[in-house]
């Protein structure tokens, strides 16, 4: 089966001491893997930061959460063993451990993990019954406010001026690579009218592998006849390479017909240009930057 969500993890782990015996962590995610008939391949689904496999960073978390509620001591570097309180815990026979219960029961665990300023105010953690890690939460926050960052993009690309869209396109194609030989190698064509084609990208310094580029401030979704015209200016200068960029999107004979078409035509609607906009730093600017760490096992094993 796939990975469960976090609060899943915690009453399976907090089993696997009902032995009363010293686990390591390793040893809790390989029982948790067979014990969650979790599949080898979806042991190793990566966490959206790619940073650790989500197996191993709930394994990880839950044995935090029971150490600052005290539910796990921590006997050895690396291994936990249950306590008085955890096998109260275990003997009250509960469906499920969440979060919020940990909160509630263990003030230890409530003081970990209320922000100060929250405990002051005493408002309710939104995180209580979350089926996040902190991590997962993280990386949650990140994408709602990239989200919200593009759909504010969005809405400034309509209402600049056209020919600083497509300034503003050709700068995003040579920030995600594209040309890159010189300044020449991405081209604004607007003011020379040429066949309609908005951009041209030289892939390499003698021009012979150019991308033609059309670049429209639409309101309107993008239709099949505007895809064959572009198709037709591609075939008129004998390049076999496009690019369509709308603030709009495109109806389903625009997609068809670049689908179909005998050159690679991409093309790319209001949503995905926001975004490539915000993942390539085009339009926006960097307020903060957090590095997220986490324990170099290696570096304490070779120091034992």
């Amino acid at each position: 089966m796939s990975v469960p969500d976090f609060q899943s993890f915690l009453l399976p782990v907090l089993e696997i001491f009902a032995d009363g015996r010293i686990h390591s962590v390793d040893e809790c995610r390989t029982i948790i893997k067979t014990k969650l008939n979790i599949s080898d391949e979806d042991a190793q689904e990566l966490l959206p930061s790619g940073t650790d496999t989500r197996l191993r960073n709930r394994v990880y978390w839950a044995l935090v959460y029971f150490n600052h509620a005290l539910v796990l001591d921590k006997p050895e570097k690396m291994s936990y063993q249950i306590t008085d309180r955890g096998r109260e815990l275990l003997n009250s026979h509960p469906n499920a451990i969440t979060r919020k219960m940990l909160r509630d029961k263990y003030p230890e665990f409530a003081e970990f993990s209320s922000p100060k300023q929250r405990r002051e105010s005493n408002e309710e953690a939104q995180s209580d019954d979350s089926s996040l890690t902190p991590e997962d939460e993280l990386h949650k926050a990140f994408s709602e406010l990239n989200d919200s960052l593009a759909e504010e993009l969005l809405n400034n690309l309509h209402s600049v001026d056209p020919y600083k869209f497509e300034r503003i396109v050709m700068d995003l194609l040579k920030k995600m690579g594209y040309g890159g030989i010189s300044d020449e190698s991405v081209i604004v064509t607007r003011k020379t009218n040429d066949d309609g084609i908005d951009g041209i990208i030289n892939q390499d310094e003698l021009g012979l592998d150019k991308i033609f580029v059309q670049a429209k401030r639409w309101d309107n979704n993008v239709g099949s006849v505007d895809i064959r015209n572009f198709i037709g200016a591609l075939s008129s200068k004998k390049v076999n390479k496009g690019i369509f960029i709308t603030t709009s999107g495109f109806n389903d004979g625009a997609e068809d017909c670049a689908r179909n078409a005998d050159k690679t035509v991409v093309l790319i609607d209001g949503k995905e240009l926001a975004k490539l906009m915000v993942d390539y730093g085009i339009g926006v600017q960097a307020m903060h930057s957090y590095e997220i760490k986490k324990i170099d096992t290696d570096f304490f094993e070779a120091n034992k």
